[in-house]
């Protein structure tokens, strides 16, 4: 009987190491339909602890810094500053890197690329369309390609209800707004400049009504 157990764990494990890594595989390999086929499946399987990007090597490496900001609106109508939510995340790490905030630490970089890898992806794809002439040929559609760009959003809101209690008391959180920042490195030139400002740029989302998810506060991370 334990035999039989062991040889079916054993079984279990490698079905499972072989669907893992064919999903990893296929979502960073080269781009091709059918990879633009599950691309749906593959990032809801993988973002974003497992997320897999490339932009740290040529020809297009990382020239910047990404965070996300959140700002609560309360029942009384008063506004709260705008908050990084990924600031704690990073400090938490820092003073104990062998804990799970290595992974946490992550998530807002994770989620972030994940919006705009998306459409980097569909660019190629249709430019590489269009360069073999074959314009009927198209995997994705806009009512796929919508449904795909609203999951990522709504991941991106459901994290940011999940730190909304680190600013204000989860009862008293009637809206959220999302903003992603954008800023860019100090020049050389300038690194010595105390009071030089990087420039910043963002994108804000709507308002949306607070839904109460578990968040880090109720684990007592924080």
């Amino acid at each position: 009987m334990e035999k039989k157990i062991n040889v079916t764990l054993i079984i279990l494990l490698f079905l499972f190491t072989v669907f893992h890594f064919s999903i990893i595989l296929i979502s960073t390999g080269p781009l091709n339909p059918v990879s633009l086929k599950i691309k749906n499946f593959t990032d809801s399987y993988k973002t974003p602890l497992l997320y897999q990007s490339w932009n740290l090597f040529a020809p297009d490496p990382v020239s910047h810094t990404d965070s996300i900001a959140i700002k609560l609106k309360t029942v009384n109508g008063e506004e709260s500053d705008w908050f990084d939510v990924g600031k704690p995340l990073l400090d938490s790490n820092r003073e104990n890197s062998f804990s799970p905030f290595n992974r946490a630490a992550r998530l807002p970089t994770g989620l972030i690329q994940n919006l705009y890898e998306q459409d980097e992806i569909l660019k190629k794809y249709t430019e590489k369309v269009k360069e073999e002439g074959n314009l009927t040929n198209h995997i994705i559609d806009e009512e796929t390609l919508n449904k795909i760009n609203n999951n990522h959003l709504d991941i991106l809101y459901r994290f940011s209800f999940s730190m909304a209690s680190l600013v204000e008391r989860s009862e008293l959180i009637e809206q959220v707004k999302v903003r992603l920042v954008n800023e860019l490195p100090i020049p050389f030139s300038k690194r010595k400049d105390k009071s030089y400002e990087p420039e910043t740029m963002f994108i804000e989302f709507d308002w949306r009504d607070y839904e109460k998810v578990s968040s880090f506060r109720s684990n007592d991370y924080f």
